[in-house]
């Protein structure tokens, strides 16, 4: 009798071991998340994963393997070290070919200063440092959700906006489409300063709350015909979030996350807000030394006057939108955004699973004709840097914190250089790591990559 008790409490011990292994085994691309195609999304909160879960990336290769002259790619790391040591602040680049991680490397200091005192012992980069990508945010923010939506047919890219929102219906506003204002064709000029007390609008445009800056997105007057012509600005993206905010009934944020980075596995790597997730500043580059201020002189109401590290930079982000926008406020590591542009690269596919529709990607990725500005991304032959060692499909866009991507189908590759260039001395609005490196400029590390592409 004592020996089969014994046995009992063996039994018992052994299934529970089996219960808490299976347990351990679960991974972020195992647990369930809600319907992409469900009519109705149902808020959830704000809070993300855990920092602890295991960082995804793709698979390493061989470069060589893959076209590389690992020569070439020495020089790369070398030219940029090389300006690192003459002040750069610092970087991180990934290079994907087919599927592969064929180069990844991060060079310099994801912190040197500390104000306008240079640490005695910066912080140095590493390949899983976060970055404010900027208006990265509009491709790998906006342009997924409006995809995702386009597939479950709640949004049309030849769709007036009016047919989704109110007002817009006036002042030529009822002309604009979804494609316009992906574009930047739907006609509006400069963008708008809506967290400065200090300029000619601000009786009629000021707002740091961003309920009311939503709602002033519908007083902007347009400067051209809606279609006609095109001209980079913030305010379609910031429309195109209270679009897709209005259409899903939830936040932006909360919509990115649960339909399109959690089927990653992603949802930790990149996200808005993250200093109020579970991270901490020391996980993210710095970004201007003095908050907003150029280095002491520019001035408005509530300006953020220290150094900026996982708190947006953009100021009608950060002041007006209350930090998530659809034109910036993403913050991201350099494999989260491999692994999105390996999905457009895929044709909506990843790991076996269709995210996107393959017509949908098609039709965000083909360049329609030979203008810059195409459904998000940029035409890389517009630009006259690149234009010569570019594929006639490759794609590209910057943003202003410092970040840069290619996503080229023909060669089926991507390159990812992130850096933290305004984290630099500035005269004014010249920042030395925008003007004095050619890291910076990024056109000169592209060209490199695709010299070493044999």
């Amino acid at each position: 009798m004592h020996l089969v008790k014994k046995l009992k409490r063996v039994l018992v011990l052994l299934i529970l071991c089996i219960f808490i292994l299976v347990g351990c085994n679960q991974s972020p691309d195992n647990i369930p998340y809600a319907n992409p195609s469900a009519t109705n999304i149902i808020a959830t909160p704000e809070v993300t994963a855990e920092i602890s879960l295991p960082k995804h990336s793709l698979p390493q290769g061989d470069p060589q393997a893959f076209g590389f002259s690992s020569n070439a790619l020495d020089e790369i790391d070398s030219f940029i070290n090389d300006e690192v040591q003459n002040g750069f602040p610092g970087a991180v680049l990934v290079v994907v070919k087919d599927g592969y991680i064929v180069h990844q490397k991060s060079y310099g200091y994801a912190k040197k200063y500390d104000g306008k005192n240079l640490l005695s012992n910066p912080t140095s980069m590493n390949n899983d440092t976060m970055f404010d990508i900027a208006s990265l945010t509009k491709v790998y923010g906006t342009m997924f959700a409006v995809m995702k939506l386009i597939d479950d047919d709640r949004l049309a890219l030849d769709q007036n906006i009016s047919a989704y929102l109110d007002g817009y219906n006036e002042g030529g506003r009822e002309m604009i489409t979804v494609r316009m204002l992906l574009n930047h064709s739907a006609g509006y000029g400069s963008d708008v300063r809506f967290f400065d007390n200090n300029t000619e609008y601000t009786e009629t445009f000021y707002s740091t709350d961003r309920d009311k800056t939503i709602s002033l997105l519908n007083d902007i007057p347009l400067t051209t015909i809606p279609g006609e012509t095109h001209k980079y600005n913030d305010i379609g993206y910031m429309i195109l979030c209270q679009l897709i905010e209005k259409v899903t009934g939830v936040s932006i944020s909360a919509y990115l996350r649960d339909y399109v980075y959690k089927p990653l596995g992603i949802e930790n790597q990149i996200l808005y807000r993250p200093l109020d997730n579970s991270f901490t500043a020391d996980d993210f580059v710095a970004t201007e030394r003095m908050g907003n201020t150029r280095d002491g002189v520019a001035y408005f109401d509530g300006i953020r006057k220290y150094t900026l590290q996982g708190e947006v930079h953009d100021e009608k982000t950060y002041y007006s939108m209350d930090s998530v926008s659809g034109h910036s406020g993403l913050f991201a590591d350099a494999n989260a955004l491999a692994i999105l542009s390996q999905v457009m690269l895929n044709e909506g596919m990843y790991q076996g699973v269709q995210l996107i529709s393959s017509d949908t990607v098609r039709t965000f990725m083909t360049i329609e004709d030979q203008q810059k500005y195409q459904l998000t991304l940029q035409n890389a032959q517009s630009n006259k840097y690149i234009e010569k060692y570019v594929s006639d499909t490759a794609l590209y866009h910057y943003g202003w914190t410092g970040t840069a991507i290619v996503i080229d189908p023909t060669n089926n590759m991507s390159i990812i250089l992130l850096t933290n260039k305004r984290h630099s001395p500035c005269d004014w609005d010249a920042f030395e790591g925008n003007d004095n490196y050619e890291t910076g400029k990024y056109v000169t590390i592209i060209k490199m990559m695709y010299q070493a592409l044999d």
